[in-house]
């Protein structure tokens, strides 16, 4: 049970570092005045920790394997979500520009934040002696 907590707590964590990290700067395409940050990042906070729950819930086997996709998966959402509303609505992006601009500038975080959530995995999983 600790274990699961701490999981879900550094996958929040690392959820956390990769949405400011990915952030583009500017406004709000649908309210600029408001440019509030912390209210999209306390959704994705949320959606994150239901899905982790869930996957630590229901998955015995592979649990890494399953973590790790679902992160890539959900952070690449996000930052196409946050591109989406900050940067292309402001201009004349195509489907597959705005697609292609978001892998390109989600590379290094998602592959930083990944590689410190799995180090940290295994970490956890040795400090607290757990066996799968």
């Amino acid at each position: 049970m600790k274990i699961k907590i701490i999981i879900l707590l550094l996958t929040i964590l690392t959820t956390s570092i990769q949405y400011y990290w990915f952030l583009p700067h500017g406004r709000f395409c649908s309210d600029p005045i408001d440019n509030n940050i912390w209210l999209p990042l306390l959704f994705i906070l949320f959606l994150i920790f239901i899905g982790t729950t869930l996957i630590i819930m229901f998955s015995k086997k592979k649990l890494l394997i399953k973590l790790s996709l679902f992160l890539t998966l959900f952070w690449l959402f996000f930052n196409y979500q946050s591109f989406n509303d900050r940067v292309s609505c402001w201009s004349t992006y195509l489907f597959y520009e705005e697609i292609s601009e978001v892998l390109s500038l989600s590379l290094i975080p998602i592959g930083i934040c990944l590689t410190i959530f799995i180090l940290g995995y295994f970490f956890l999983r040795k400090l607290l002696k757990v066996n799968e």
